[in-house]
């Protein structure tokens, strides 16, 4: 027993379907769809480096470093002036999140970017599917949390919903 509830905990997954199983259409938003989405809401930390004066952020269904949706990425110091923090495409984004993502503007889920650079850090678009909406802007030793909105199957939003100091 104690086996069983240990795998169904597991960090980083809430609920890991079973390999192989693939959703058909009609149940892509029933218990398998549910088994993929919770997944996408279990958050934890990803640290990366920065060098120089841009970063890129990747998107991936792992735990990776400087993987954007993970929930918290921590941008660590050795920036050498101004950064610019690159998001991932919209494509690597999607691919990231799973196929069992609606695409009617319904779902989203929280992203916090720490500020640990050492300087200012402006995040930017991957591409032209990306919008953040309000200031795109941290301060060294700040926490900007975000909004990732699924708009349809090539537009997201980012919308800042707050900020706060280390």
């Amino acid at each position: 027993m104690n086996r069983l509830l240990e795998a169904f905990l597991r960090f980083s997954a809430i609920f890991n379907p079973p390999a192989g199983m693939v959703p058909d259409a009609f149940a892509a938003y029933g218990l398998f769809g549910l088994m993929q989405n919770v997944n996408n809401y279990a958050e934890s930390l990803s640290s990366i480096s920065t060098f120089g004066t841009s970063v890129t952020l990747i998107a991936a269904s792992a735990v990776a470093s400087g993987n954007a949706v993970q929930g918290f990425v921590q941008l660590n110091a050795g920036a050498s002036g101004a950064l610019t923090v690159n998001f991932p495409t919209t494509a690597a984004i999607m691919a990231a999140l799973g196929n069992s993502v609606a695409f009617d503007g319904s779902y989203s889920e929280s992203l916090h970017i720490v500020n640990n650079s050492g300087q200012t850090a402006t995040l930017t678009a991957g591409d032209a599917g990306q919008t953040f909406l309000g200031s795109a802007t941290l301060v060294t030793g700040t926490v900007r949390k975000l909004m990732l909105r699924v708009l349809n199957s090539s537009t997201l939003t980012f919308t800042n919903v707050g900020t706060w100091t280390l």
